[in-house]
């Protein structure tokens, strides 16, 4: 190959600016509706709504980065995520669901802008680099990453993978510092969105020893030798970085989660084997979209299909090399393979994991049809008129046909997350066999007190997974509701016998005893909760409360001191106990320190302004 084929290959488009305008506008088109969504409750209640004041009083970046990805026993770690959460709160003013729902957006914008970059980056025309980056963006296989405000961590890798890649390229070929220290910087904090990240390095390593020397002579031995001899300081400094913030990776994450005793289990991911044709379809041909979706044998089928069409295209002469073929494959089988050895129970995939391996796929047949545009202008002239392949060129299509139906589709998918009740509606309407749905809608038809409603979706939860305590939980509180505290009381006994490790159970249990007069076994359930979960302020309030109910005043301050402890002093009514504890013991200085604390959050507290006169009048005695 020439020298002056080299360089017209490798010389990069500029950047059409324009085109950002356009993906922006393409992305709000289809989810700034999303912002008006509530919560679905789905792992959103679990993370988010379970830990109010972990990410709003409690907030501290120690906690945030020693702390697991569901803030309570996970072997999964990832801090960034719970740091932007964070950051939602702080700026919303609360666990508000419009907060989550808006940065979630802004960072998919920011995510088309960089694969627009990246694309850019794999001497892919401007308008083929938009209309890629579109594909992306507009798939409604993406809608759930979008408005699910836990699938932050994807996104956040997604952004941040794709920017180490533009980086690393920038340093390759323009080979400056500040492009190799920003490489560094994109894959660390993509590592601390999400464990994937680890496979960035890799992939790293075989653009550099096979991807670059495309231009070269078609031998790969001598491409390598090359690219091995090229070597230099610069590059053993970036791979220095790298296992540097590796390992700090590794430290933080065993102080959150210690030592991870996940088991590799070969049935498992034998069954999960199904995601790569499964996502192969999906990505392509997005069909039967359910939010809790079933594999099924005509995705898998069709991945199949897929995947050999893939695979000849790849093995085939063509003017795209064969070794940057492989690479995009291998992009896509390199992001997937984390997903196979996690197995959800009653869920067999879900969409937000395929959002960056379906990049790898995206390029290389954005790659593939570049070429077919490349019609000799010149015969189209002589000709005067357009032929029928003319009219059905790929980007025509694409333009025409596939990106206003993923845009409608995409859309129209969003709206069926818009709460509990359309999710359920619309798992049932796909076969999403999953019991969380329901089990969601019922809690939701809870809140409303339709409880007729709510029963009918209990009966779904127990009939497709009997084992669950949720259905027990929900239906035990509509006894709650109705003041029917014994059937309360059998019911969270039942569940008991599935889950004796959540807290809430228990917890839950004793408000029931409370309500028959059984303040007795209600202490007794809450010292269980506190030996299941010893850093949940509210059950050391509650112990308290029970002890003073009961007369028993010995150690009762301790309890309430270390509730406030836990709550950081932000929680009116645990200073409050405080405060009216100490006044009972005496310690009128203690009592009005907590009572003025309390005051500060809530001044116009009237319990507390009474409280506070007392104790004003005593000390003034």
């Amino acid at each position: 190959m020439s020298k002056s084929k080299f360089k017209t290959q490798n010389k990069e488009a500029k950047t059409n600016w324009g085109y950002l305008f356009v993906i922006c506008i393409v992305v709000l088109c289809i989810y700034a509706q999303s912002i008006k969504f509530d919560f679905i409750t789905f792992d959103e209640s679990t993370i988010l709504l379970d830990h109010k004041e972990f990410f709003t009083t409690d907030f501290s970046f120690k906690k945030i980065f020693t702390t697991s990805a569901f803030i309570k026993e996970s072997f999964l770690y990832r801090p960034l995520q719970n740091l932007s959460f964070a950051l939602d709160a702080k700026i919303a003013g609360g666990i508000v669901p419009w907060a989550f729902r808006l940065s979630n957006l802004v960072l998919f914008i920011l995510t088309g802008f960089s694969l627009y970059f990246l694309l850019l980056k794999f001497n892919i025309t401007n308008l083929f680099a938009l209309l890629g980056t579109l594909l992306f963006l507009a798939n409604p296989l993406n809608v759930w990453s979008v408005v699910w405000a836990p699938a932050r961590g994807d996104l956040l890798l997604t952004l941040f993978t794709v920017l180490s890649f533009v980086c690393f390229f920038n340093f390759l070929r323009k080979n400056r510092f500040i492009d190799l220290f920003l490489t560094a910087i994109c894959f660390t904090v993509a590592l601390f969105a999400k464990e994937t990240a680890v496979i960035i390095p890799f992939l790293f390593l075989l653009y550099f020893l096979f991807y670059e020397p495309e231009y070269l002579p078609d031998n790969s031995s001598k491409g390598i030798r090359h690219q091995i001899l090229k070597i230099k300081h610069k590059h053993f400094l970036l791979a220095g970085l790298i296992i540097l913030a590796g390992a700090f990776w590794y430290y933080l994450r065993y102080l959150a989660i210690g030592h991870n005793d996940n088991i590799f289990i070969l049935n498992d991911f034998i069954y999960n084997l199904q995601n790569i044709p499964t996502a192969l379809s999906q990505i392509l041909i997005p069909y039967e979209i359910s939010p809790f979706p079933k594999f099924s044998w005509s995705k898998t089928i069709l991945g199949i299909l897929i995947f050999l069409w893939l695979l000849y295209i790849t093995l085939r002469k063509t003017r795209i090399s064969r070794w940057e073929k492989i690479f995009f494959l291998l992009w896509f089988f390199s992001f997937l393979m984390p997903t196979l050895f996690i197995r959800l129970k009653n869920i067999d995939y879900l969409e937000h994991r395929y959002l960056l391996p379906q990049i790898g796929i995206i390029i290389l047949i954005i790659k593939q049809i570049m070429p077919l545009v490349k019609i000799d202008k010149a015969q189209i002239k002589k000709k005067r008129t357009r032929s029928l392949f003319h009219l059905l060129l790929p980007h025509k299509i694409i333009i025409f046909l596939i990106l206003p139906v993923f845009c409608i589709t995409s859309f129209v998918k969003a709206r069926t997350l818009i709460n509990p009740v359309t999710v359920a509606d619309a798992a049932e309407k796909y076969r999403g066999l999953c019991f969380y749905p329901f089990l969601n809608r019922s809690a939701y038809y809870i809140s409303t007190e339709d409880y007729d409603k709510a029963v009918k979706d209990i009966h779904k939860v127990l009939e497709i997974d009997s084992t669950h305590s949720g259905g027990l939980l929900n239906l035990a509180h509509i006894n709650m509701k109705l003041n029917n505290y014994k059937d309360a009381i059998s019911l969270y006994s039942m569940a008991l016998l599935i889950d004796k490790k959540d807290y809430k159970i228990y917890e839950n249990r004793a408000q029931a005893k409370r309500g028959t007069g059984d303040l007795k076994g209600a202490l007794l359930d809450i010292d269980s909760a506190i030996m299941v979960d010893k850093t949940v302020s509210f059950l050391f309030n509650d112990r308290g409360v029970f002890k003073m109910n009961l007369g028993l005043y010995d150690d009762v301050l301790s309890d309430f001191e270390e509730a406030k402890r836990l709550s950081n002093s932000s929680n009116i009514d645990i200073l409050g106990n405080c405060a009216a504890v100490k006044y009972h013991f005496g310690d009128y200085q203690g009592a009005l320190q907590d009572c003025e604390t309390a005051l500060k959050l809530d001044p116009n507290n009237h319990n507390l302004k009474t409280l506070k006169e007392d104790i004003l009048a005593e000390i003034n005695n």
